[in-house]
């Protein structure tokens, strides 16, 4: 249901709409009329597929999505395989996908109403966090053994898990959850003020109103993770716990909101699900709702330009010189992206136009993907629970090539799931298969001396050093995920040590 095209030459645009190209563009063909679409959408991740989605069946728009990645659409809902193994590009698991979810039902609304993407449910103990495990010597010769400490999250039974877990603690343990839901409360009253009136709301913001109206969002919004968990536990290892998932959103707790860590938390309250078939299913399934109604969706399509015709977006140039024409053009490109790249200069924002970018680079991953023989659960004793591991009291990583290289194994924090234990289908599709993603945090500021400003990329010069890099901080993610499933149960002896 995904083409692998190119829409047709259209003939030369508007003055106001054509932008400086590149010499090795294609020429085109005047001859040829563009193709016209109600809608076309930039980009296939989930942002633009829903509004495509959305407009298809709603509306019942020809919609026309394009997508520069050569071979998948989807974004970060894909998955590819890599010698026989499953692997996910960025869905690990999902909350709320169960029936009668909010969350479950818009999801539905995006596809066909038979035709609804299928979830397999993770175990009641979707995650758990492994604190500890440096080596000690249990007196036989070179053998080692490793303690780790082990905290439950259990779906439907969160708080009343954790004091299980902590009974010194069950008072902060309460608090914490009160105003987890707080939090929670005021983030949706917030979306209230989304629809009313804008100059409403300004009234209400300058008069300070607001605050009377908007459950605490103001407090919540501006105070962060490590404030709340500091005000309420002296327990390092309780707080350690509590503020486990801050990788999901990927700021450290000293710099998360509050509000944000409560929603990340609350969002797996009733368990976790993960789409049965891989991450692919979502965009596949999606995007069938697209074409049933005369649209497509098209992969290899990198778009140049946006066309632009008195103010307003009617079409886009691709890379290789071709054009289409719409009646609106949505972007999930990134305002960034674009803003400096796809309008003319002439629209883009007077705030972005002067800066190198509009935002603070986010926290940045290694993704380790491994691939065992056998199968997860009976062969090598690894379940379907997400596993992380965590240091008391959180603390950056080096900032340095040799700093990250001195970290020992056991004190990296790093994320472990399996795609072919949580996919309720891998078992008939990838038999006597074992896929293993293990993500770790990694700064960018050990790389920047190898990055290529022009392509992104290591430059060929330093190609053998990085990967040289690569291949020794992979052992130790490896190593680090290997005693955690070991811990929880996974056999040793049959998990290789590399």
């Amino acid at each position: 249901m995904v083409n692998k095209g190119m829409v047709k030459v259209a003939a030369e645009p508007p003055a106001d709409a054509r932008m400086e190209l590149d010499s090795d563009d294609d020429e085109d063909d005047d001859d040829e009329e563009p193709e016209v679409w109600d809608t076309i959408v930039i980009g296939s991740g989930i942002g633009g597929l829903s509004v495509a989605s959305l407009l298809a069946q709603i509306k019942k728009d020809k919609v026309l999505v394009v997508e520069q990645h050569p071979e998948h659409s989807g974004g970060a809902c894909h998955g590819f395989e890599e010698k026989g193994f499953p692997f996910a590009a960025g869905i690990h698991y999902i909350g709320e996908m169960g029936e009668g979810d909010p969350l479950k039902a818009y999801m539905d609304a995006l596809t066909l109403p038979n035709d609804h993407i299928p979830w397999s449910r993770l175990p009641d103990n979707y995650e758990s966090v492994m604190i500890g495990g440096e080596s000690e010597s249990n007196g036989e010769g070179d053998e080692s053994h490793k303690t780790m400490q082990r905290y439950d999250w259990i779906a439907n039974n969160q708080e009343e898990a954790l004091k299980s877990q902590f009974p010194n603690d069950k008072q902060a343990i309460e608090r914490f959850f009160q105003e987890m839901k707080k939090a929670a409360a005021a983030f949706e009253r917030s979306f209230l003020f989304k629809a009313l009136p804008r100059f409403l709301v300004s009234f209400l913001i300058m008069t300070g109103l607001i605050r009377f109206l908007d459950k605490g969002y103001s407090k919540y919004a501006n105070i962060s993770l490590r404030e709340v968990t500091n005000s309420i536990t002296d327990n390092a290892l309780l707080r350690t716990v509590l503020e486990y998932i801050y990788g999901d959103y990927g700021s450290s707790p000293s710099e998360a909101p509050f509000m944000l860590h409560a929603g990340c938390l609350l969002h797996y309250a009733k368990g976790a699900y993960y789409p049965t078939g891989g991450p692919q299913v979502i965009a596949e399934r999606i995007a069938r709702a697209i074409t049933k109604h005369g649209g497509e969706v098209r992969i290899n399509s990198r778009v140049r330009a946006i066309w632009v015709e008195q103010g307003r977006a009617v079409g886009i140039k691709l890379a290789n010189g071709l054009w289409a024409r719409s009646k609106r053009v949505i972007s999930d490109a990134g305002i960034y992206n674009t803003s400096r790249h796809l309008v003319p200069e002439a629209y883009c924002p007077s705030h972005i136009r002067g800066k190198s970018t509009p935002l603070d680079s986010m926290v940045s991953c290694f993704c380790l993907f491994v691939g065992i023989e056998g199968d997860p659960q009976a062969d090598l004793g690894i379940s379907p629970t997400i596993l992380r591991s965590c240091n008391k009291d959180y603390e950056p990583m080096p900032t340095t090539i040799q700093g990250m290289l001195q970290i020992p194994p056991e004190s990296l924090e790093v994320f472990v799931s399996s795609p072919t234990a949580s996919d309720q289908s891998a078992k008939e599709c990838y038999p006597n298969k074992t896929s293993l993603q293990i993500i770790c945090e990694a700064p960018y500021e050990p790389f920047a001396d190898w990055d290529n400003p022009k392509t992104h990329k290591v430059d060929r010069n330093n190609k053998q050093e990085y990967q040289s890099f690569k291949d020794a901080f992979a052992q130790k993610m490896y190593a680090r995920a290997r005693d955690l499933l070991i811990a929880a149960g996974a056999g040793s002896d049959k998990l290789p040590l590399r």
